[in-house]
This record gives structure tokens, sequence and C-alpha cells, in this order.
């Protein structure tokens, strides 16, 4: 994998130029391309699942922090998971309304979505429930570098508790990615509770390292497109540099690698499954009904 630092070390070894102001423009370019892939295809890797619990006689509900786009929403009552339709548009969710605001019911059958609030109808009339939006991920630009100041001091096979010395984490470092030299795989950091104690969201799967440990280490900003395509946030950003340097030839060079390398992550990552999928027919409601097992769908073959 390569972080924001190593792909901009790619870049400016390709281009040989170490320019600060070439620099700046390899970041912003880096940032940019980034957005570009992701805005290029609805892509599986970007789904994510956020969760409110209910209040009562409350209708609206603030919106994950890195909401993007909704998939689904439900509700959770008794451990039954019910689906609410999404309502787009204005009018007919204001004709929904209008029947009145302050009608309560559970599971509620609707929800509005605004830029940053979910609002409800029938208001749900219970407390505690589950309500659970399935969206894409917005993402954050690339801003920090490498981070390897001091040392791993322990770390246990199988645990997620990470402890540092002579380390200075912050709470910026939420988010990132631990690398240990010696292990090579990069975990997620999911919280910090001090300047040497962080946690990772998946456990660690390297060999004990016992205090002191004096364990080398990198933390760093990894995109989120697939490792295999990290290449693709080098030939963009190269292939513009080139442009504004009237090489057309070289440009165009990284613009089709990039195109290339476009097709193959589509046809690699722009599905969950590498089977066949039966198709989603009717509405949402329709679609989450549920199965009757002696009723196969239409396009199934029976044999």
């Amino acid at each position: 994998m390569l972080t924001r630092q190593g792909i901009r070390t790619r870049i400016t070894d390709l281009i040989t130029d170490t320019d600060a102001a070439t620099v700046t423009l390899v970041n912003n370019l880096v940032n940019e391309t980034h957005h570009h892939i992701l805005t290029r295809w609805r892509w599986p890797f970007l789904e994510v699942i956020g969760t409110r619990t209910t209040v009562a006689s409350t209708a609206t509900y603030r919106l994950p922090h890195n909401y993007g786009k909704m998939l689904h929403v439900t509700t959770t009552i008794a451990g039954i998971e019910y689906p609410v339709e999404i309502v787009e548009d204005l009018n007919l969710w204001l004709h929904i309304t209008a029947r009145g605001t302050s009608n309560t019911s559970e599971p509620p059958q609707y929800v509005f979505l605004s830029a940053d609030t979910a609002e409800f109808w029938p208001v749900p009339s219970t407390a505690g429930r589950t309500i659970t939006f399935y969206y894409t991920r917005r993402v954050v630009d690339f801003a920090n570098d490498d981070y390897t100041t001091g040392t791993i001091d322990a770390l246990a096979n199988g645990a997620s508790a990470v402890t540092g010395a002579a380390t200075v984490w912050t709470a910026g470092f939420v988010g990132r990615y631990l690398r240990i030299t010696s292990n090579g795989f990069w975990y997620e950091i999911s919280a910090r509770t001090s300047n040497t104690a962080i946690t990772i969201i998946k456990t660690y799967a390297g060999t004990t390292i016992t205090a002191p440990g004096g364990e080398a280490y990198t933390i760093g900003e990894l995109p989120v497109i697939p490792e295999e395509f990290h290449e693709l946030l080098i030939w963009r950003p190269v292939a513009f540099y080139y442009l504004q340097k009237e090489r057309q030839d070289l440009s165009r060079v990284y613009f089709d690698l990039f195109e290339t390398g476009m097709t193959r992550m589509q046809r690699e990552f722009g599905t969950k499954s590498h089977q066949f999928v039966i198709p989603p027919r009717g509405t949402l409601r329709e679609q989450s009904r549920f199965i009757d097992p002696n009723d196969p769908p239409q396009t199934a073959v029976i044999t």
C-alpha cells in the first residue's frame, strides 16, 4: 500500500522535480485524482453503515458526519429490521406530512433526507429503537505525511491495544493506518487515549511485541481505493504535470495508463461479487419483502 507521502515521493521521482511549488501542485493533484476516481462509479468499497437511536416523538435525526448518498434505511424493533422507504420528491413529502407531523407510530414508513438530517413519518413513538443508515461515505482530503517518531513498545498477537514509546500520538491519528515495519500489514486506528496509546480496529496478526519492544512503525494516510490500484493516484497527476509542461507525448502516455487502470478497477471492484446476481425488482418495499421459497425469482432457471 502507498501512503500519501509514498504516492508523492513516487511522483516526484518520476518527474524529477522536487521544487516546493511542484510539491504543492502534486499534493493537490493527488487529492483531486482521489475524488475523481471515487465519483467515476458506485464503488462497493465506499458503502458503510451508521446508526442513530430513536427518541420518542422526535422525527428528525442527524445523518452520519461522512454521509455521501443514502442506499437504504431501516429501524429495528424486537430484533427485526424494518425497511423505511426513502422519499426524494419534496412535493410528495409535503403531501405525506400534510396529514400531520404529530402522528406517531412504529416502525415509521417514510424518510426524507436533507443535506445533513433525516426526517421520519410517522414520527417514531418509542425511544431506544435503532435507526440504521446504509450509505456511501464521503472521503476527506489527504493532509498529513507519515509519522514515525518513537517505537512500538508492546502489542500482543490477537489484541487491538497498541503501546508506544517516545511517541506523541494525537486525536488526529484516528482514521489513519498503522504498520509495524516487521509485520507489513496496515491496521486502521479507531481510538487514541494518550500520547502512547492507540487502538486498532482489526486485531494484530503479527508476532507479539513485548515491552520494551522497540519496533519501528509508520502511521500514514491511505487511499480508500484498493491497494492494487494505488498507482492510479500516480499516473493522473504525472499526466497533468507533463500537460502543464507542454509535453503532450508524455502526458498522453500517463493518461492512457490511468484510463486503462480505471477500466481494470471497474472490472475487478465495480461489483460486490463475481457471482451471478439477481437484479432488484420494483420498489424498496417490494425488494425487501419476505421471499417464498416456493416462488423462485422469475430470472431463475429451474432444472
